[in-house]
């Protein structure tokens, strides 16, 4: 490989980075204005955790498990990356 086609890499991979940093900046630009909920509900009504519901079947695509209901109600995770028991 030659001195060109490394230094083409490089300005290449600069070039994307820069861009992916913009959009990042005007991602965060464009939220704006944004109101807490009104009213806020009552710390007794706030339960920890992500709520999860399980679905004995398989799925081809993440598309078809949007908006179902239903499935069976699982413990709320503590964390994102938390496995269920």
């Amino acid at each position: 490989m030659g001195l060109g086609v490394v230094r083409g890499h490089f300005i290449g991979i600069g070039v994307a980075g820069a861009l992916l940093i913009g959009f990042g900046v005007a991602a965060s630009a464009a939220m704006t204005g944004l109101k807490p909920a009104s009213p806020q509900p009552g710390a007794a009504d706030v339960a920890p955790g992500l709520a999860v519901s399980y679905f004995a079947q398989m799925f081809q695509d993440v598309g078809e498990v949007a908006g179902r209901s239903g499935g069976e109600a699982g413990e709320p995770l503590k964390q994102i990356n938390d496995t269920p028991a």
